[in-house]
């Protein structure tokens, strides 16, 4: 992402709580946000209802960019 958007400053990540791996992800991309200086959001989507309500909250927040959290839930 900061090769995409060297001047982003406030980043979401878009998690399916439901996936195993997700305390995981959400721990390592807070990890590397903190040695870069960015502020990263989470927004959790476990439903087609709940992604519609992450992107509502996308558009409000303004950030600067998106991460989507590798997820076969994602993908369709």
């Amino acid at each position: 992402m900061r090769e995409l958007a060297p001047r982003a400053k406030v980043i979401s990540l878009l998690v399916n709580p439901n996936l195993d791996a997700a305390e995981q992800i959400v721990s390592d991309v807070r990890q590397a946000a903190r040695t870069k200086g960015v502020q990263i959001d989470i927004l959790n989507a476990g439903t087609q209802r709940e992604i519609g309500a992450a992107f509502a909250t996308l558009v409000q927040q303004r950030v600067d960019g998106l991460l989507v959290a590798s997820d076969p839930f994602f993908d369709g």
